[in-house]
């Protein structure tokens, strides 16, 4: 049996540099996706986002988590809290394709670089709402 994830540590094999990114006491990691940055041009394998759904016994409460794959040890760029609880053990995929309602970009940006979408959920049953 695996027990859940409590960070992370990105080894590269070629330089001997170990980054290491611990979530606070009582959160615990998901699976991760990989999702490309195309302003990256794939230069480098960790050009990327990595995307973990979180959980917070502390809270009972569940987030995605967003981290930029090349600078780990900043944590993440990103954290969307849900407003229900996410089965942990829950499964995710990456398509470059968009599938979800409409989004309109902010000119708020973080640090990273990365865009802050805004969703309209107007569109969407309640049911469907996270």
């Amino acid at each position: 049996t695996s027990l859940p994830w409590t960070g992370l540590v990105k080894m590269d094999l070629e330089n001997g540099i170990t980054e290491r990114w611990w979530l606070p006491e009582g959160c615990f990691l998901g699976e991760a996706v990989f999702c490309p940055d195309p302003r990256r041009n794939n230069l480098k394998e960790d050009g990327g986002f990595l995307m973990y759904m979180s959980f917070d016994s502390n809270k009972s409460q569940s987030s995605l988590l967003i981290l930029d794959a090349e600078y780990l040890t900043n944590g993440p760029v990103c954290k969307i809290t849900m407003k229900t609880q996410i089965p942990f053990g829950f499964h995710t995929s990456w398509h470059s394709q968009y599938f979800g309602p409409p989004v309109s970009f902010t000119d708020d940006n973080t640090a990273s670089g990365v865009k802050i979408l805004s969703v309209d959920n107007s569109t969407q049953s309640p049911r469907s709402k996270l």
